[in-house]
């Protein structure tokens, strides 16, 4: 969700659904096809296409892995902050 809770809209292959979609480039400055379906590429499924589809973020929140995952899942509330040597007051 963005800050107005509406959902991320993404790019995506009109195909099969995924993300994973680049713009092809050719060599030295020329374009990689002057055939208009060929200007994106989709790494999922190998689809060329013109125009990518879009689509809602399938997940509200972007996936965090490791430590950002782990400290992301705390409560923060069970999060306390003190300066190195104080004793915690309980």
């Amino acid at each position: 969700m963005t800050a107005d809770d509406t959902p991320r809209e993404l790019t995506c292959c009109p195909a099969c659904d995924g993300t994973d979609i680049h713009a092809r480039t050719g060599t030295w400055g020329k374009p990689a096809s002057d055939t208009p379906s060929d200007r994106y590429r989709c790494y999922a499924c190998d689809t060329t296409f013109d125009t990518p589809a879009t689509r809602p973020a399938k997940h509200d929140q972007p996936h965090r892995r490791g430590l950002a995952g782990r400290l992301a899942a705390v409560d923060p509330a069970s999060v306390s902050i003190r300066p190195t040597g104080e004793e915690a007051s309980e």
